[in-house]
């Protein structure tokens, strides 16, 4: 244990007679109350480090004496660490709450199985558990088919005559009989393959039997039998992207930007999307590892771990808590894996955003357009236009040019225009390409509308600089002038760069601020061109 720590001396001296072994190390306030756990794989190395050159932020403020607890190894630390932040509570610590609970379809061990809805999972228990499920609603749905479909123990037993339920089919009988361990079994297989999609033996059955419903005019019952139908296929239904191997993997972006990290868990669960989870956390140690470890444990402890965890990035403390949770760790490199890991970050970024932007609401916006002004060497702009194509479907091509007037998104000014696929446009996609082709006949319609003193004093296009270079084209061409700047993005898929008006790149540096309110700038532009192109689909696929 050592005090004051932010007195230099007495923290080197300390440090000293830290242990360079693996361990935990506590630290606590001047109440002596634990405020912040963690683990290393040596102690003296990882504890050195936080006071080399400490911030002056609130965290390293409160630290006043600090306890280590040797382990035998790392992995040991680990699970020291995750209990000690069970016990005490660590207020500078990741804590999930009860939201991150899933609800799972259990079915129970024993002489007569049975069907139960649980928040809560045993992962020692010889349960069977499938899930986890988006809300409670849909696994209740779930719950009520199979118990149509596949009946297990359901009423309390020994009744001496069969119960209400089993009149109706939704009750294995053991109220009255005793019911041979080959049936459970055989049920509980047939409960695998529905949640498998291998659902058309126990189709083709129930459409035969409503088939002769009908044609003996029990028509009440053809039209439950129905809708156990259409039920089945809605649990069942394709999605956009599913996995052929039927494996229990999950997806995780992760963002962090100034202290902040967002997570995004993509959970697939026999091949398909079961549910999604994310959460935001602050990073008080400049440890973005040791929080992603301690969401993980907590989150998997709650619920039940994936064969696979899939991350742009493999980080060793992840695998660590792979091999004792049970998962394998992998970061894919091409393919539709690559694409969900992809999409995962983009939304882990989206969720810090929405976050981060609450906060940033309450900024004075004259600054922020001071600062902009200052960096790029351009008067303050008041007045930018932020420029979008979206094509996702290869068609209802659109365009979208979203107004901020000081600072703000100003909907009645912005315009989206559907770009028709006319002979002229094919000609300049074929010589320019699509992507370049599009945003010159964008531009050209969007500012043939506009007076040169209409102009806005800064327009913002998504790309590089044969994009930036595309606008000023345009704008030359209709004789207008403005700045242009482009907002290139890095492998990750994060606002990297400037392309200024000169076609130089520029980096962000330390100014986490301006960088923050373009990325807002492109997410708002993206979402208001998405929006519009889902709108237009829709109606196509209706009229087709």
């Amino acid at each position: 244990m050592f005090h004051e720590p932010n007195n230099k001396l007495t923290s080197q001296q300390i440090i000293t007679k830290i242990s360079d072994q693996p361990g935990c190390y506590l630290f606590k306030d001047k109440a002596g109350t634990i405020i912040y756990v963690g683990k290393a794989q040596n102690l003296k190395k990882r504890v050195s480090n936080y006071f080399q050159n400490p911030p002056s932020n609130y965290f390293y403020q409160q630290i006043h004496s600090l306890n280590t607890i040797i382990t035998n190894n790392v992995k040991e630390a680990l699970i020291l660490e995750q209990n000690l932040i069970k016990k005490y509570q660590p207020r500078f610590n990741v804590l999930l709450k009860d939201s991150h609970y899933y609800p799972y379809l259990e079915i129970t061990s024993g002489e007569n199985p049975r069907y139960k809805i649980v928040r809560k999972i045993n992962p020692t228990s010889s349960n069977e558990y499938f899930g986890p499920f988006p809300d409670g609603s849909k696994a209740r749905e779930i719950l009520q088919l199979l118990e149509r479909l596949f009946p297990l123990a359901k009423c309390k037993g020994n009744l001496g005559k069969p119960c209400f339920y089993y009149t109706i089919n939704q009750c294995s009988g053991h109220c009255w009989q005793v019911v041979d361990k080959s049936y459970y079994e055989n049920i509980k297989k047939e409960v695998r393959k529905f949640f498998r999609g291998q659902t058309q033996e126990i189709k083709k059955k129930i459409k035969n039997s409503l088939q002769k419903n009908i044609a003996n005019l029990a028509f009440e019952i053809a039209h439950k039998e129905k809708k156990i139908l259409d039920n089945i296929d809605f649990f069942t239904s394709k999605q956009n992207i599913e996995f052929l191997k039927e494996e229990n993997c999950d997806f995780l972006g992760i963002h962090e930007q100034e202290n902040i990290v967002s997570f995004y868990l993509f959970i697939y669960r026999y091949g398909k999307l079961a549910a999604a989870e994310e959460a935001v956390f602050p990073v008080w140690n400049n440890n973005k590892e040791e929080v992603c470890e301690t969401y993980l444990y907590q989150f998997y402890h709650n619920n039940l771990p994936p064969q696979i965890l899939y991350v742009l990035e493999k980080l060793p403390g992840i695998e660590l808590l792979g091999e004792e949770l049970g998962f394998v760790c992998k970061s894919p490199q091409r393919g539709q894996k690559k694409e969900v890991i992809n999409l995962a970050c983009q939304n882990a970024q989206q969720i810090w955003q929405n976050n981060y932007w609450n906060e940033f609401q309450q900024v004075n916006k004259s600054k922020i357009l001071e600062e902009i002004s200052n960096f790029l060497s351009i008067p303050t702009p008041y007045y930018i236009e932020c420029l979008d194509i979206s094509n996702l479907y290869k068609q209802d091509i659109v365009a979208a040019f979203l107004v901020l007037t000081n600072g703000e998104s100003n909907l009645s000014k912005s315009r989206l225009y559907k770009l028709e696929k006319n002979l002229a446009l094919l000609k300049q996609e074929s010589k320019l390409g699509s992507d370049l082709a599009r945003i010159k006949n964008a531009c050209r319609i969007h500012y043939q509308k506009f007076l040169p003193e209409q102009m806005p004093y800064l327009i913002i296009v998504d790309g590089g600089k044969e994009q930036v270079k595309a606008v000023q084209q345009t704008l030359r061409e209709l004789e207008l002038s403005t700045m242009v700047i482009g907002l290139a993005k890095d492998e990750k898929h994060r606002t990297a760069k400037i392309i200024t008006n000169d076609l130089k790149e520029l980096g962000f540096g330390n100014n986490e601020r301006i960088k923050n309110f373009f990325t807002n700038c492109q997410e708002q532009v993206h979402r208001y061109a998405i929006n519009f192109h889902r709108k237009l689909h829709r109606k196509s696929v209706l009229k087709n």
